[in-house]
Parts: C-alpha cells; structure tokens; sequence
C-alpha cells in the first residue's frame, strides 16, 4: 500500500488530499497526512504497536471518526503514528494497526491538530479531502 497525501491551502484550518488505488490505502494516505501536520513521521521511532478502530453509519462518518479517535490517542495516551495498516474486518467497522512511539520517546509536536470536521468533506475510494482544526 503506498497512496499519496496533499496538503491544501486553506484559510484558518488546515485541509489534506488523500489519493489512492482504493479506500483502505486512500484513507492510510488520509491519516499519515493527518499525522504530518503534527510531527514529522520520518523521525517517529518505531518502538510502539497499537490499533485504532471506528464505526460508522456511512464512509465520511467512518473517516472522521477514525481521525478524531487517533487524535484522542495522541491526547489521552500520548501514542504517535510513524505508519499504519488499514483494515475493514466487518462493513461499518475499520480498524488501522499502527506503529509508532510515544510522546516520551521525545517525539516533538510540531502543530495541535483539534479535530477532523465534515466541512466540505469529499470522500470516495481513490480520492479524498478533510478539514481540520487547528
């Protein structure tokens, strides 16, 4: 799985692109592009396995709720992803396995993100754009 992310101009918030050959490796793509825009991932060390699940109605509901519960990982456990694994184990369920370190092992946050949002969010299997926070 490769995909590739953008990050977009945007007014007061930040907005990243995600694109891929499906959903599971568009929505990889979506998240380390999340994940850029706090750290930089090539210095995340890799010492740390964890997994981050979600559930949703529909596909923007399932993506959001998965950024936001790893945004909630790095507030509430001080987990950092440096790379994840994207899975659909039932329909409305996806599941990311990630690898990573903590905020301890001297990771620097570089920028707070808030949260993901469903403003202008454009979601399909090979392309998709969200809206964060800041």
């Amino acid at each position: 799985m490769t995909g590739k992310y953008t990050i977009l101009d945007h007014q007061a918030d930040a907005r990243v692109r995600a694109e891929g050959r499906d959903f599971a490796e568009t929505l990889r793509a979506l998240c380390l592009g999340m994940w850029s825009l706090m750290v930089d991932l090539q210095a995340v060390p890799d010492k740390e396995r964890w997994e981050v699940a979600a559930e949703g109605d529909d596909e923007e509901e399932l993506v959001v709720k998965l950024l936001n519960e790893h945004l909630y990982r790095l507030a509430g456990e001080g987990l950092v992803v440096r790379d994840l694994l994207v899975t659909f184990p039932e329909p409305r369920l996806v599941l990311t396995r990630c690898r990573g370190a903590t905020v301890e092992d001297g990771v620097e946050i570089f920028r707070e993100v808030k949260a993901a949002t469903y403003n202008d969010i454009l979601i399909t299997p090979t392309l998709m754009e969200v809206t964060f926070d800041l």
